[in-house]
């Protein structure tokens, strides 16, 4: 049995990092915005309501307080940052400080904690950074897994790792579980399905796919779509999870309950 974790992150619509600023920004924006993000967010959870899949949603925390009130019973609820920041400094030139790390996934996961009445288990960083001081900060706030790190194994790390998946497409590109490029029109449903199949073929423990909850709705490199166009994209999201409910060996899974062996 190969279990599908199908993660969303929920943050600030195309959140891109911003020179010296802790915060991220989105782009081509003056400031942050969250349209989309709550309009996408919505809309997948309905799709995933629909077919029954327990989705994790790793909520970036001033995002979730931009989202209208709602049950998310029988999915997760995760973390995703506060402000979606650049903890390494790799994007910004500004890299948090031990102190400043953990005062912010700590008070990122009350926000989150408070604003859901759940317990966190688990983060993901935001852009994907993280070093393994992140790793023990993350460790120390109370997070029981984390999923910031694509592919490989690391060495004792400082808590349970969902790794996020790279691999190589039929033609030999490489490709990751995240739906950005199915978004952006330059990947199609089959290259998911196909590589989730490979997967199952090869007796994978797992596989963890990821959106973000704005992409269905905005573009990175056009902006806001137009409805018609968003409402396709949500479309195409709801057709691959179809298509991969009807994998034999394949079960959907929350990531706590595959990252902490519940399953």
């Amino acid at each position: 049995m190969t279990f599908l974790v199908f993660t969303v992150d929920v943050d600030r619509d195309a959140a891109w990092p911003q020179n010296g600023s802790a915060a991220a920004g989105t782009r081509h924006r003056n400031a942050p915005s969250f349209d989309a993000s709550r309009k996408g967010f919505f809309a997948l959870l309905e799709v995933v309501n629909e077919l029954q899949i327990p989705t994790t949603f790793f909520f970036e925390a001033a995002t979730a307080l931009e989202l209208e009130p709602v049950s998310l019973q029988g999915h997760e609820v995760a973390c995703h940052g506060l402000d979606h920041e650049d903890f390494t400094g790799k994007h910004t030139d500004k890299p948090f400080t031990r102190v400043e790390r953990r005062t912010t996934l700590q008070n990122a996961k009350t926000l989150l904690e408070n604003r859901f009445d759940v317990e966190l288990e688990g983060f993901r960083a935001p852009y994907l950074g993280w070093d393994l001081d992140l790793l023990m900060a993350i460790a120390e706030t109370g997070f029981s897994y984390d999923s910031s790190v694509v592919s490989g194994h690391l060495k004792n790390p400082p808590l349970d790792e969902l790794y996020l998946p790279e691999w190589k497409d039929v033609s030999g590109q490489k490709m990751s579980g995240y739906l950005w490029p199915l978004m952006e029109g330059k990947r199609t449903v089959l290259d998911y399905v196909d590589a989730v199949r490979k997967a199952v073929e090869q007796a994978e423990p797992y596989v963890v796919l990821a959106t973000h909850s704005w992409h269905t709705h905005c573009s990175v490199e056009r902006g806001d779509l137009p409805a018609a166009e968003a409402q396709q994209n949500v479309r195409t999201v709801h057709t691959l999870l179809t298509q991969l409910k009807a994998i034999p060996g394949l079960r959907f899974a929350k990531a706590m309950d595959v990252a902490l062996q519940k399953v």
